[in-house]
């Protein structure tokens, strides 16, 4: 009997470690190009949870950068305005984007000017204390300058 429940605490406990990072997947992770001396810049991605529990993301930072926000773009009263988010929960089975007009990262006050076609890596820590480093993309966001 008892080395049946160790086993099953064992078994338990260890496919969370291990496969934590693969149930996990961020993409198309982009930033924004800002113009030069640009004191902030947006950046977007998408985070599948493909586990039976909800993520919370707690947290992005970036070697980069001297502190990243995450912000939600919210309509209230018909006035569109930004809201600090604490954390953002990905629900179990779910994928969040991260998107223009909706949730985005704000990255304060960049240590160089970027290029498109540049590659900056972003630091997301969960609130379990997992963390995932994803490589994002300086884009220019064609279209928008009328």
């Amino acid at each position: 009997m008892q080395t049946n429940t160790l086993f099953l605490l064992l078994v338990s406990i260890f496919p969370i470690c291990l496969s934590a990072q693969e149930n996990i997947l961020i993409h198309n992770a982009w930033i924004n190009e800002a113009p030069p001396n640009a004191r902030v810049n947006a950046g977007y991605f998408e985070i599948e949870n493909h586990q039976q529990h909800a993520i919370t993301l707690v947290q992005v930072s970036s070697e980069e950068y001297e502190r990243i926000d995450i912000h939600r773009s919210v309509v209230s009263d018909g006035v569109a305005k930004m809201v600090l988010q604490k954390s953002v929960i990905i629900a179990a089975n779910t994928a969040l984007t991260f998107v223009p007009g909706d949730y985005h990262l704000m990255l304060h006050h960049p240590r160089k000017q970027f290029r498109a076609g540049q590659q900056i890596q972003l630091s997301l820590m969960f609130a379990n204390g997992k963390e995932m480093t994803v490589m994002a993309e300086i884009r220019r966001l064609h279209g928008h300058h009328h």
